[in-house]
């Protein structure tokens, strides 16, 4: 039997949430480790869905298709490739994971991938 895999063509940065450390000051602080280059299938501009009637939903600015092997949990950040970076900002602000929808439960086993949720950090 074939497994069939998506084409990871595209390649991102990924920084994986550390969780809360401390400053210099003693306050707390977020972290991230160090970004690293990996490969995914796809990433475009996330459409918002009417959802009426519902009472939860994500809104999100970009969702991105990665492949299985790489696992990716809520408050990591990615830093994509234009158009959806502007080559204009010195910081080149990235995105963090809001959410994930995990589609490695397929037919037959079947472990396509996931699609995660993307968030412009602007602060």
């Amino acid at each position: 039997m074939t497994t069939f895999v998506f084409p990871t063509p595209h390649t991102v940065r990924h920084a994986v949430f550390n969780g809360a450390g401390v400053d210099g000051m003693g306050n707390d602080a977020e972290t991230w480790a160090d970004p690293v280059d990996v490969k995914v299938i796809a990433y475009q501009a996330s459409s918002e869905e009417t959802l009426n009637g519902h009472t939860s939903r994500v809104v999100a600015d970009v969702d991105m298709a990665i492949p299985p092997a790489l696992t990716v949990s809520v408050r990591d950040r990615f830093t994509l490739a234009p158009p959806f970076n502007d080559p204009n900002d010195p910081e080149d602000k990235p995105y963090e994971v809001i959410g994930i929808e995990d589609a490695n439960h397929g037919f037959h086993g079947w472990q396509p991938g996931s699609v995660i949720k993307l968030k412009r950090v602007t602060g």
